[in-house]
C-alpha cells in the first residue's frame, strides 16, 4: 500500500497506519505526491499495490499516474474531504469520504480474487 497524506508521518497517524497494516498491507507512507512520484519513478511496475491518497494530493497524483501508462491499472483510493478538489471516480479510482471508508475500500481491493 502506498499511502500519500500529510498525516502519514504525524504522531496522531500511528493508529491510522496500524489500521492499514492490520488489513494485511505493508504500508509505505509519503507526505506529498511529489515524494511518492520520486520513489515511483524508480519502478517500472507496481505489483499487488493499492494507492491511498488524501484529497489535496489526489489530483496531482492522478495526473502523475496518467503520465505513466505502465502504472495506469494501479487501483487508487481517494480519501476526499470537503476542502479538496472534486475527483471523478473511474475504473481504477474510488473516492471515499473518510479514512475508515478508504481503509474498507483498500481491503476490498486487496482481497479481490482478481487483484494481481
Amino acid at each position: 500500500l502506498v499511502w500519500i497524506s500529510d498525516q502519514a508521518f504525524k504522531p496522531t497517524a500511528v493508529s491510522m497506519k496500524a489500521q492499514l497494516e492490520a488489513l494485511g498491507c505493508q504500508v509505505k507512507g509519503y507526505k506529498t505526491h511529489k515524494n511518492a512520484a520520486r520513489a515511483l519513478d524508480k519502478k517500472r511496475a507496481l505489483v499487488r499495490t493499492v494507492v491511498l491518497v488524501s484529497g489535496p494530493e489526489a489530483a496531482p497524483f492522478l495526473a502523475y499516474i496518467a503520465s505513466r501508462p505502465e502504472l495506469a491499472a494501479t487501483p487508487v483510493v481517494v480519501e476526499a474531504s470537503s476542502r479538496a478538489v472534486p475527483i471523478r471516480e473511474g475504473p481504477t479510482v474510488q473516492v471515499t469520504d473518510s479514512f475508515e471508508s478508504a481503509a474498507t475500500a483498500v481491503w476490498k481491493i486487496a482481497n479481490d480474487p482478481g487483484f494481481a
